[in-house]
């Protein structure tokens, strides 16, 4: 320190603002806690600062008792803590966090292609499941000394918000071995993994992703949050799949018991297949209207003209655009609008 603070008066170095540097400071990112029943018995503790550690540390337990075979994942979410030096940006940048980890070992010769793979996936769920804009996704490759000291191979998967800030949701990293061989070098166990095919032994290679849940959550609401200037409504335009309710059902009005006995029937029909909300409040426009703001993507009315002709009105969240569509072909008309094509895996 004494060296940098030489250095910098020597230099007269300032900031990129113009402003004078400060001493060099020590800053500890970790979130400190003190732990006892007591003042005198406390002892000094440390919030994790990542979650990635506690997977390593059960591999040989999964190993052993779940008799897994490599290739496998290992998942979690949960809270970190760091002691950030600046929380400015909402919940950009907070010293609480949630994370959405996962390691996946693989064979040593096959972390590239894993790597590649998970990039893939990675592009599949960010864009195609949570529906975040391509155009503004980009995967940059961290190399020289912004690499991280563990990682063999390593991107960052980052997102342009509406400031222009580019701000990055996940890391995917190749560590190698770093985890597993130095957890293994100081405890002293052997966490080789042996081949039960080939016998082969080898520690294998971890490819992580982390994903910043807070952020996520942050920029799919920003992408999908939309003023509706010309029907003076606000838009939640969440993709199907994220969606809190996928369906609607309304009666057109509640004191025809005709129309809620049979709204009713329809709702029990559909709710074990979707996520189905009723709603019987006010009137059928500001039932549409408090449904778009909640990002509801279909609403499903039943009117006097069904009890005539077994049709409902379906109205589509974006457009307000109404269709009249037939009780019994109904589950398949909703299946074609709210449904994906299923998540193509990993390929060994």
């Amino acid at each position: 320190f004494d060296e940098m603070d030489r250095i910098i008066k020597e230099n007269k170095l300032k900031s990129p603002d113009g402003n004078d540097l400060t001493e060099v400071k020590r800053f500890n990112l970790l979130v400190e806690a003190r732990l006892g029943s007591t003042e005198e018995t406390k002892t000094t503790a440390y919030m994790r600062g990542e979650t990635c550690q506690l997977i390593f540390l059960q591999y040989k337990n999964i190993i052993d008792s779940m008799r897994v075979k490599v290739p496998f994942g290992v998942g979690q979410i949960g809270k970190s803590f760091r002691n950030e030096i600046t929380t400015k940006q909402f919940i950009l940048r907070t010293r609480e966090f949630t994370q959405m980890e996962t390691e996946y070992f693989v064979h040593p010769d096959k972390g590239e292609h894993f790597f590649e793979e998970w990039k893939k996936l990675l592009r599949t769920f960010l864009i195609d499941i949570a529906g975040l804009d391509a155009k503004r996704l980009r995967f940059r490759t961290i190399e020289g000394d912004e690499k991280s000291h563990y990682a063999v191979m390593q991107n960052d998967i980052e997102y342009q918000i509406a400031s222009g800030e580019w701000i990055e949701l996940t890391p995917l990293n190749h560590r190698g071995d770093w985890d597993l061989s130095r957890h293994s070098k100081f405890s002293g166990k052997d966490l080789t993994y042996r081949d039960p095919h080939t016998g082969e032994k080898y520690i294998p290679h971890a490819i992580e992703t982390s994903i910043g849940f807070d952020r996520l959550f942050y920029c799919l609401l920003e992408d999908a949050y939309w003023r509706d200037e010309d029907n003076n409504r606000t838009v939640l335009k969440l993709s199907p799949q994220l969606a809190p309710y996928s369906v609607a059902v309304f009666p057109l009005v509640k004191n025809k018991p005709e129309l809620v006995s049979k709204a009713r029937e329809l709702y029990d029909t559909l709710s074990p297949n979707y996520r189905t909300i009723w709603d019987d409040r006010g009137n059928i426009g500001k039932r549409y209207y408090y449904q778009d703001e909640m990002g509801t993507p279909l609403c499903v009315t039943v009117d006097h003209q069904t009890l005539e002709d077994d049709m409902v009105t379906v109205r589509d969240r974006d457009t307000t655009e109404q269709e009249r569509i037939s009780i019994d072909k109904l589950n398949d008309y909703l299946t074609g609008r709210l449904t994906r094509s299923d998540l193509t895996g990993l390929k060994a």
